[in-house]
């Protein structure tokens, strides 16, 4: 009888080591999913602020050419695939500033210049 309590209990210790090694392995296996989740997510978030900030860079491109043809104000809307551009150009007697702001799957990326007469910048700013 007492030979069967003694297996049992060791029955029973194989039981919960399992039980916790198990354990164990489903906590690592669970933190190494969610890193790679994370890490994907950010890898997204990354390529679209690329992307927003090229469409943006565009945008601005588009309003130092509409100056070079006519120094007026105007603004212009883009959609481009889905994605959005807002082009604005404020011009003064001898200074201009051009907005873009661009929209890739809800990543926004702007910039704003003021440039003169000549097309040189005076200043550069990003979002």
């Amino acid at each position: 009888m007492m030979n069967k309590i003694k297996k049992n209990q060791k029955g029973f210790i194989a039981l919960i080591s399992i039980l916790i090694i198990s354990s164990i392995v489903l906590l690592i296996t669970i933190s190494l999913s969610w890193q790679s989740t994370s890490e994907l997510q950010m890898s997204w978030w990354t390529n679209q602020s690329e992307q927003a900030y090229s469409l943006a860079s565009s945008g601005l491109e588009e309003g130092l050419q509409r100056l070079r043809l006519n120094w007026q104000d105007y603004d212009l809307d883009l959609d481009i695939d889905g994605n959005s551009c807002i082009i604005g150009v404020t011009t003064s007697f001898d200074r201009a500033t051009i907005t873009s702001q661009a929209i890739v799957d809800k990543v926004e990326r702007g910039i704003v210049a003021i440039v003169d007469q000549d097309l040189n910048f005076i200043s550069w700013e990003e979002n």
